[in-house]
């Protein structure tokens, strides 16, 4: 069944970018070996300080229109029982200043450091008409200042990392911060390179505006005072890059996790949830048959708060080849699963998601067929999308509450590039 037949959502999102900046280094003298193997030296120009200035400008809308409404779907109509016409906006105007010492120079400590300082203005908006014209139009502005460090090391053979710690100074979020590093590791054991990864952060942020107050035909809600949360951030990886194999952990945990409950309403959760994952990607070869495998098993602290499926899977096995030693054929099935779980439904006045506990989704295969061509600057494909729809998995194909996948679908494509 369907619930809407006259109502629809458009997004607008427009971002723009302007970055530039100025280096201040000098000739230094560089010792190498020359051809003949003897002691020589030479004279390059290096970077010590780079100044940099970026321009960050943002502007999303979103616009939810009813033409008519069902009955019964919504529990409130606060300013028209026939017709509906939403709108939220956003737009922000950024500017970031940064002074970098470059790594390239700090030959004594071998690491890069940077400072900046980032001033932002934010706007939000929301609207609501009826069929004659607006009965409410919100505004509020925010000003806020940031400012941040960055410590890196990209250059190396044996280890890398970038450390940025960001905290605001001025306006609604101060005090609220967000600190967060990664470390790569590459060694060798034996003839076998082996990669680490390992990633840490921690954030203490604010709820999101529109969870704080929110106004529309069929929902609304203000002032809603609700703690910060803490956000910690815990993974790893190590990785096999011959074999094309690596094992990932992660761990988070929510502390104060705000949601939406079933009845679309914030709700702060008090007190702490836990995610645990480990997961695995393979790309196996043998001859010239291929077989690339994505599995994921995780545990969530509390299912009733932030629901996740216990197993996901993914598998593409495809036969690849290259004929007349110009054309690359790529032949195969690809398949993906989860197991069942309480999915969270989408609401289309709001368009966010919230927890329901009616409806199991998962348990279900989703297998595709595919055949993919390329031939110097064109690709071609042809694909049978959903194969098992009627064969075999059973019928619960949904991707989320209410919404079944796209049934048995043929689908084609191309790809022409006029330029080699």
């Amino acid at each position: 069944p369907v619930n809407f037949s006259n109502a629809q959502s458009a997004y607008r999102n427009f971002n723009y970018f302007f970055n530039h900046r100025y280096k201040l280094g000098r000739d230094m003298e560089r010792k190498a070996k020359n051809v003949f193997g003897e002691d020589s030296t030479y004279t390059e120009y290096v970077t010590i300080i780079t100044l940099t200035h970026t321009f960050h400008a943002e502007d999303v809308a979103r616009k939810y229109v009813e033409e008519s409404m069902p009955m019964g779907f919504y529990a409130n109509n606060y300013f028209s029982d026939n017709y509906t016409k939403d709108s939220t906006a956003y737009w922000s105007i950024a500017n970031t200043f940064a002074i970098t010492l470059d790594e390239e120079f700090n030959r004594l400590m071998r690491f890069g450091l940077s400072a900046y300082v980032k001033y932002d203005v934010r706007h939000y908006g929301m609207g609501i008409k009826n069929r004659e014209d607006t009965v409410r139009f919100d505004n509020s502005y925010s000003h806020n200042l940031i400012l941040g460090a960055n410590l890196f090391k990209r250059e190396g053979k044996w280890i890398k990392y970038d450390i940025d710690g960001r905290i605001y100074l001025i306006g609604p979020h101060i005090g609220e911060f967000d600190l967060d590093g990664r470390f790569d590791f590459d060694f060798r054991v034996g003839h076998e390179p082996l990669a680490i990864m390992a990633v840490a952060g921690f954030r203490n942020y604010s709820a999101y505006h529109q969870y704080r107050y929110y106004e529309s035909n069929h929902f609304r809600w203000s002032d809603l005072d609700f703690n910060n949360s803490l956000a910690l951030d815990i993974k790893g990886r190590i990785s096999l890059p011959k074999r094309n194999i690596s094992v990932g952990v992660q761990f988070q945990n929510l502390t104060n996790y705000v949601y939406l409950n079933e009845q679309c309403m914030p709700t702060q959760h008090d007190g702490n949830v836990q995610i645990l994952a480990v997961d695995l990607l393979a790309k196996l070869r043998a001859w010239r048959f291929h077989l690339d495998v994505q599995a994921v098993y995780q545990l969530t602290g509390n299912k009733d708060v932030l629901p996740l499926p216990d197993v996901a899977l993914y598998g593409n096995f495809y036969y690849k080849d290259k004929f007349f030693k110009v054309l690359t054929v790529q032949i195969g099935a690809s398949v993906r699963y989860h197991t069942e779980y309480y999915g969270n439904a989408y609401m289309p006045a709001l368009g966010q998601f919230y927890l329901q506990k009616e409806v199991l989704i998962g348990n279900y295969p989703e297998m595709n067929v595919y055949a993919n061509f390329h031939l110097k600057t064109v690709r071609f494909f042809v694909q049978y999308y959903h194969l098992n729809k009627g064969l075999f998995g059973g019928t619960n194909y949904l991707s989320m509450p209410n919404y079944p996948i796209n049934p048995g679908t043929f689908q084609f494509g191309l790809s022409w590039n006029f330029w080699e």
